[in-house]
């Protein structure tokens, strides 16, 4: 019996495009549906979202078991043979059913206990649904198998069914259940559809399984993730038992901007390493060059977008959440550091310390990240509310990226980072958050096209800025941009 699965093999350029598919997603989503959901359901309901869906992550991540990566690399390894296969995905099935089980039952008992969140069961449960969904999944399939084209086409129709149902059903305050919802559907449609499209190339059978030869590779892994999903979290957590709800919502606001904006920084990089990684000119200096030059593609958009995000934090906040959630301003003045902190912690971990097979340094990069996070947060959240969850991440952010560089080491650090570079985007980004901030400041211009001549006008002059202290990099972007236009 021939047991090789004949899957035919993706290109690297279809895979890339496809994930950047999925990528932009995640960016456009938010900036089209948040305005709306914050105007609709206010500060509070919004926030109660924000606090059920950050507790419901831990429970998540605690159901997942590392699946993510570990079931990535399985099937990466085995999808030449059929039977292999077909028993290491039912393996983890059949486990990922009964950790989904244990997840629930303990998120089930917390929420019980905890008379804030009991309060609010009916929400909790909804979005307790998507720890089966998302622990169940079968995503990490499709990825070991290369199917980006089939991840980023359903994405996208789930994606613009989720946005045609958000501006059909979530019509009045009361509607943040039915808001929680529609993630669950999401999740719940997402797992079907993958089940479904599973069974046309394996099959999932129960007999004759060995599941728990896996628990000793997924153990550091779920603990790595689980940490992560700490860390991430804890803001939320502390402002749910220590601060009122309408905190939450104004923080939610300023923390999503922030995201975004990491999340969109990192598309930028990514798109630019292709290009980067040809113009190398010799192996020997391949490692160094590339390194450096990624790190330059970060700090050249993160370090003017920190500056512009606190000149223009209260027009931001306006158009993107409405007056109501004006408070949120100050929160997202310090939010708005962390984007080239995360930016930069990111990149040491994926590029430097992750090759270097550095996972458990990596572990206490983030175990002290949640001690300081959380050590901040007890004193901050109480009497400051959203500024002291700001601080708090802040804080824990810092320390994350402190620890990750010294892992590194000084040599690495000296390597990928050029001081002269580094200071002209300090410089320039300084200067484009002064820009940013007076035209902010003119009166007798509609609100959206203040906004936009702030953004363009910061932008020219920090571009100016460069060109005029002739930045090698900067110069090396536009002469490859010019390139690819003729």
């Amino acid at each position: 019996m021939n047991t090789e699965l004949h899957e035919p093999k993706p290109s690297i350029v279809s895979n890339f495009l496809f994930s950047t598919l999925s990528t932009f997603l995640t960016i456009l989503v938010p900036l089209i549906t948040y305005p709306y959901v914050a105007r609709v359901l206010g500060p509070e309901n919004l926030g109660r979202t924000g606090i059920a869906s950050s507790f419901t992550n831990y429970f998540i991540a605690a159901a997942q078991i590392g699946l993510p990566v570990y079931g990535v690399r399985l099937v990466a390894q085995r999808r030449s043979d059929r039977k292999a296969l077909e028993t290491g995905v039912s393996e983890l099935v059949e486990l990922s059913m009964f950790s989904s089980f244990l997840a629930i039952l303990a998120f089930s008992i917390v929420v019980m206990l905890i008379p804030k969140y009991r309060s609010e069961w009916s929400l909790f449960f909804v979005f307790g649904l998507t720890i089966v969904t998302s622990a169940m999944n079968l995503d990490w399939l499709f990825q070991g198998m290369e199917r980006f084209r089939y991840i980023g086409i359903r994405n996208a129709i789930l994606q613009v069914l989720f946005v045609v149902s958000l501006f059909l059903f979530i019509r009045k305050t009361s509607d943040y259940i039915v808001y929680a919802f529609l993630f669950s559907a999401v999740g719940f449609a997402t797992m079907a559809i993958n089940y479904v499209a599973a069974h046309k190339n394996i099959r999932v059978r129960f007999r004759d399984l060995s599941p728990l030869k896996h628990l000793n590779s997924l153990l550091v892994i779920t603990l790595f993730s689980f940490l992560v999903t700490v860390y991430t979290n804890l803001d939320f957590l502390f402002l749910s038992l220590f601060s009122q709800t309408e905190e939450a919502g104004f923080y939610s606001i300023s923390i999503r901007i922030a995201r975004i904006v990491i999340a969109f920084t990192a598309t930028l990089s990514t798109v630019l390493m292709p290009r980067l990684s040809t113009l190398v000119n010799t192996a020997e200096e391949e490692s160094t060059r590339l390194l450096q030059n990624s790190f330059s593609a970060i700090a050249l958009f993160v370090i003017p977008a920190v500056f512009g995000l606190v000149a223009i934090a209260d027009d931001l906040i306006q158009i993107f959440a409405g007056a109501r959630f004006a408070p949120a301003a100050s929160s997202m003045r310090i939010t708005a550091w962390i984007v080239p902190i995360v930016a930069f912690s990111n990149a040491l971990q994926m590029q430097i310390l992750i090759p270097q097979q550095k996972e458990k340094s990596m572990l206490v990069s983030f175990s002290i990240g949640i001690a300081v996070t959380g050590l901040v947060l007890c004193f901050a959240v109480k009497p400051l509310g959203q500024v002291g969850a700001a601080l708090g991440m802040l804080a824990g952010e810092t320390s994350v990226l402190v620890v990750h560089a010294c892992f590194c080491g000084r040599k690495a650090i000296s390597m990928v980072f050029s001081r002269k570079r580094l200071f002209h985007y300090l410089l320039g980004g300084a200067l484009c958050g002064l820009v940013a901030y007076f035209v902010s400041k003119l009166s007798g211009i509609m609100l959206v096209a203040r906004l936009i001549l702030a953004i363009a006008t910061s932008a020219l002059f920090y571009l100016a800025f460069l060109l005029a202290v002739k930045d090698d990099f900067a110069l090396f972007i536009l002469k490859s941009g010019h390139k690819n236009m003729r």
